[in-house]
């Protein structure tokens, strides 16, 4: 069983000798380095996304529906177990969606409005500016390790 303890506790971490001390100032070194490569990317997609109107919730939302939704739209709990958001944040943001005219709710569903449809290739090509920024440099093996590496994170988590 792993000791949370001296994984939370700084003052007992530091107690650690040689290579577990080492080891848990790698690991801390990483969380820092990955919340602000998170927070820098996230920063620069939502200043793109005001440009349109919209914060990162509701882009998230509203290519879901559209992306994963297909013609039929989606329901708020699929598109919250798709981005593993709250049921009550994708809810907001999908009555916010509303009534600003990007999607419509037909029953349970939120279907993409034709304008959202016709705004979407523009507003991917925003997101996709932005990752492209953030990855210059990078070849398409350390993009496609990254990637890997990164989705492997939730999944030890959970």
């Amino acid at each position: 069983m792993r000791d949370f303890q001296a994984h939370t506790d700084p003052l007992r971490a530091a107690s650690l000798a040689g290579e577990a001390a080492d080891q848990h100032t790698a690991m801390w070194g990483f969380a820092c380095a990955l919340d602000r490569a998170s927070r820098a990317l996230s920063s620069t997609i939502t200043g793109q996304l005001k440009l349109a109107g919209l914060d990162l919730d509701r882009w998230r939302v509203l290519c879901d529906c559209t992306v994963d939704g297909g013609a039929g739209g989606s329901s708020a709990a699929q598109i919250s177990a798709r981005l593993n958001m709250g049921l009550e944040a994708v809810t907001a943001a999908a009555e916010s969606l509303a009534r600003d005219g990007w999607v419509t709710q037909k029953g349970p569903l939120l279907v993409p409005s034709d304008n959202a449809r016709r705004a979407l290739p523009a507003l991917v090509g925003l997101s996709t500016w932005s990752a492209e920024l953030a990855l210059s440099g990078f070849t398409n093996a350390e993009v496609a390790d990254l990637r890997a590496m990164l989705d492997r994170i939730p999944r030890n988590l959970a």
